[in-house]
């Protein structure tokens, strides 16, 4: 049953699910704008903070985490009553794993809202996991 509920998390965010449009879309907003153009003509770096890739990289690391953090919860309540305290153990695990699998890719601005709505919105596991599925299309 680990191995299941496991595959299921990573399977939510796996790399292949933003694929190019994640990582194309990310490209295109963040140095389209200012960014390229204030790196080339002034020579300043904007501060970290201003940066939008490092903005967007936060935002997602976020949501990656909060997003974690509710599958794993609907992992354990979805498991059998007698199951549920062998898989309390391995909850940190099952988050780090996630977590992990999920940060792997970049995540476009919209994949990183649809993330933080659903975790916000989402009242059941099941609602969760049909909202989820929003960012995973293009």
């Amino acid at each position: 049953m680990r191995a299941l509920l496991l595959a299921t998390l990573l399977a939510a965010f796996s790399p292949g699910c933003s694929g190019s449009s994640g990582g194309g879309g990310q490209a295109a907003e963040p140095t389209g704008g200012a960014g390229a153009a204030g790196g080339e003509t002034g020579g300043q770096q904007p501060a970290a903070a201003d940066d939008p890739e490092v903005q967007l990289r936060a935002a997602q690391d976020h949501a990656v985490e909060a997003m974690c953090e509710r599958l794993v919860q609907c992992g354990i309540e979805d498991a059998p009553p007698e199951e549920r305290a062998e898989h309390e153990k391995f909850v940190a695990q099952y988050r780090e794993a996630c977590e992990e699998e999920a940060g792997q890719s970049d995540l476009s601005p919209r994949q990183v809202r649809v993330i933080q709505r659903c975790v916000n919105e989402a009242a059941s596991c099941q609602a969760l996991d049909e909202c989820l599925q929003e960012a995973q299309k293009k």
